[in-house]
This record gives C-alpha cells, structure tokens and sequence, in this order.
C-alpha cells in the first residue's frame, strides 16, 4: 500500500508541475486516503502540503491554508523541521497572495530560521525567491532584484534548472518595476525558453505576461495583447484563476490606454467578479484603479471617484504602498475634475511623499507635475515653473518612460507654459506627446488644452 501512496504522490506532482490542477489533487487525495489507512503521518503531511499548494493555485485559499495547517501541526508532532520550514514557506506564499506581507514575512523569516540551522541550501533559495516578491509587491524594486539575484545564483549552483527559470523569471518582474525594460525582456525571454523546456506551463505563461508589460509600458500595443492573451489562454486552460484575473486587468488597461473604454469597462469588470471570487485584495484594488482611469479619461469624475473609494476600503485590508500611491494619484485628478482643487494637491503630496520613500522617479515626476499644473491652476506660475522643472529632471532619471508618463508630463507642462504666456511653447508639448502612438485614450485633456489654446 506504501508503494500505491508514493507513486500517486509522484503522479500528482506531475500532473501539478504541468498546470494540470484537477488531475493533480484528485491523485494527491488518493495518495492521501492510502496514507491515512496505513497510519503514514509523514506521508499524511506531505500530501496535505502538496494539496494545499495545488488549491492555492488555483485560488483556493481558504480551503488551501487549512490544508497547510493540518500539514504543520503534524509536522510539528513528528518533530520533522524541514517539513515545518516547508509548510511556514508556503504559507508565507499564500499570505502573498492575500496581499498580507506582514504576516508572509514573519512566516517566511520563521522558516528561513530554520533553513539556516538544518543546512537546506535549495529550502534558503526558495525563501529568498520569495522575499524578493514581498519587496516587488511593496515597491521596493532594488531590494527586490537583489533577493532574487542571490536566489538565482543559488539554484546554479545547485544546478535547479526549474529553480533557475523561476528565479529569471522574478529578476525580470524587478528589472520592469525599476524601467530597465531591455534587461527585463532579456530576462523573461530566457526564463520562457527555459520553462518551455521543462515543460512548466504555469510559469511560461507568467513570463508571457511579463513579456507583455515590457510591451505595454513600451507603447508595443499589438506585440503587448499577443502576449498578454498567449498568457490569458494557458491560464484558462490550466484554471490558474487569480492570473487569470491578472490577465484579463492588463488587457482592460490596453484597452483603455487606446480609447476602447467600452471594452475596458467589460474586461476591467470580468476581472473584478474573478478578483473577488478568490479573494485577491491587491489584484482587486488594481482593477477597481483601472475602472476609475478609465472613467477620468472619459471626464466621468464622480464615477472615478466611486470606484477609488471603494479600492481604499479594500486598501485597509492589504499592505501595497505602490498601489495606495497609484489610487492616490487618481484620487488627485478626479478632484480637480470636481472642482476641489485643494483636495486635489492633497492627494498628489501624498502620492509625492510616497514615490520619494519607495524611491519611484516615474511617480514623483508625475505628482510633481500635477502639482505644478495646480499651481499654474492658481496663478503661481513662478511655482509652477519650478515644479514642471523638477518633474522633467526626475523623469529623466528613468531608463524608459511610458506612454502614461510621457502624457501625463507634456499635458502639466503644456498647462504651465500657457500660464507663463507662452502659448507656442504649450501647443508644441501637446502636439508631441499626442503624436505618441497608442494613447488615444489618453488624448482627451491635451486636446482640450489644444482647444482653449485656439
């Protein structure tokens, strides 16, 4: 009986390494009922773990953590600390997912403890891959590459081919999240090859969609959707939910960066309801972003605003410094739109103090500017002049800068230029940047400068 438990142990570990999730757990539930009958505790955990791990990915949370519970309180019976130190990793991981990174760090740095003083050399790698998308999580995108550069030289040394791919994988997360875009592509074009090889689905289509981001923030509409729908469609073939739900935002945000809002609304919208099925706090603040851009690009400021309260109240609940700054940004210009333009600076000071402590040059251009074209806004036009300086200095810290950012520059710059009288230097920066390929959606408040102008 022994020999039937570890062999649909070894076949549902297959079929969980091929994305293959329903095939995976009902062989792992199998394995475990064989165990269960034998009085195998050992085996009884690791089953619950691998069950565990196959739920959380398919965004099963709830069910998931219970699962890793009942797997460390055997564990912990059995005195087995290595299976502790695995069972606080992948609850360190869930707690990621969750948007909780207190917690995960606190049950990541309990199994790294461990680690360190029974000598798990590839247990060590995986805790530093994971510390490494705590700080990419909370925008601390240095940090974050570092994690994962000691993480992949790790597995080479271990000769992890998987670990290796993994780790490549998240180096390129962090080298898009600091605007390093070639090295970032360079990254998760080699992490692709390498999980095609392997035959990692789950992982291909993560580097598919990272693929796509290097697009997107490059202004590659067309090379971005292939990607991100490539990506889409192994995620729904494998019932990977929460990427699917990651998935589905990006393209809603394409969609709207080019002025098909309509089909941003519908995307943006499928994406929510998949967002709150598995309850992904983070992911579902960034659809309920994505909903108020797309409503300040429309000039439906009320309905923005709608939706960025409701992201604040699931913002109480999950630890993203970057988001709060993003929805703060947003919050800034849907008060403008309604005519609070005090309310307006407010938000933008704030999303200002936070791109400064997560050392963000693309955010604190932006609230810079912002503030800047508020100023203009008030008749201080010696401030404004000073701001859309300092905005453009910061800005040009940046390896590559987004269509968003591009825009976002050129229309406060226009708006101080006309304060200042110069009118041709204002038309000038508008023309430009509406002359970027892709931000149709994006044109509506530089064309209405460009009419005021006339």
């Amino acid at each position: 009986r022994g020999s039937d438990a570890a062999r649909l142990m070894l076949v549902g570990r297959l079929h969980e390494r091929r994305s293959r999730y329903p095939e995976s757990i009902a062989a792992l539930r199998a394995a475990l009922d064989v165990r269960r009958e034998i009085g195998d505790r050992s085996g009884i955990a690791q089953c619950l773990a691998y069950i565990g791990l196959t739920l959380m990915r398919q965004g099963g949370f709830d069910e998931a953590m219970r699962h890793f519970e009942e797997s460390k309180a055997l564990w912990t019976a059995i005195g087995d600390r290595a299976g502790v130190a695995a069972l606080l990793h992948n609850t360190g991981l869930l707690h990621i997912l969750q948007g909780r990174y207190d917690d995960a760090l606190r049950a990541i740095g309990d199994s790294m403890d461990i680690r360190r003083e029974t000598g798990g050399l590839e247990g060590l790698a995986n805790s530093l891959n994971t510390i490494g998308i705590i700080h990419l999580e909370r925008g601390r995108g240095e940090d974050a590459l570092a994690s994962f550069r000691e993480c992949l030289d790790t597995y080479r040394r271990l000769g992890d081919r998987e670990g290796v791919a993994y780790a490549l994988l998240n180096s390129g997360n962090a080298l898009s999240s600091l605007g390093r875009q070639a090295e970032a592509l360079r990254s998760f074009q080699e992490s692709l090859s390498a999980c095609r090889d392997l035959g990692d689905r789950a992982n291909a289509a993560s580097c598919l969609a990272g693929i796509g981001n290097v697009h997107y923030d490059r202004g590659q509409e067309q090379e971005a959707v292939s990607a991100y729908e490539e990506s889409l469609a192994i995620n729904r073939e494998i019932g990977h939910r929460p990427h699917t739900a990651t998935l589905l935002e990006n393209l809603g945000g394409v969609h709207s960066r080019a002025g098909r809002f309509e089909e941003a609304l519908r995307t943006y919208g499928e994406a929510l309801a998949l967002c709150r099925q598995v309850e992904d706090g983070a992911e579902t603040v960034r659809c309920l972003l994505g909903l108020a851009e797309t409503g300040l690009r429309q000039g439906r400021f009320e309905e923005a605003h709608a939706h960025l309260v409701d992201a604040n109240g699931v913002l109480g609940k999950v630890d993203a410094p970057g988001l709060r700054a993003a929805c703060a940004d947003a919050a800034g210009r849907a008060y403008l739109g309604l005519g609070q333009p005090a309310e307006a600076a407010s938000r933008h000071r704030e999303a200002l103090e936070a791109g400064r402590r997560l050392e963000d040059p693309g955010l604190v251009a932006r609230s810079l500017a912002r503030l800047a074209a508020l100023d203009a806004l008030g008749g201080r036009v010696k401030d404004a002049l000073a701001g859309i300086d300092a905005a453009l200095a910061e800005a040009a810290r940046l390896p590559e800068t987004s269509p968003e950012i591009r825009v976002a520059l050129a229309e406060c710059e226009a708006r101080v230029r006309a304060a200042e009288g110069d009118t041709a230097k204002a038309r000038e920066v508008a023309e430009h940047a509406l002359a970027i390929p892709g931000v149709r959606g994006l044109a509506a408040p530089l064309e209405a400068l460009m009419r005021d102008l006339s």
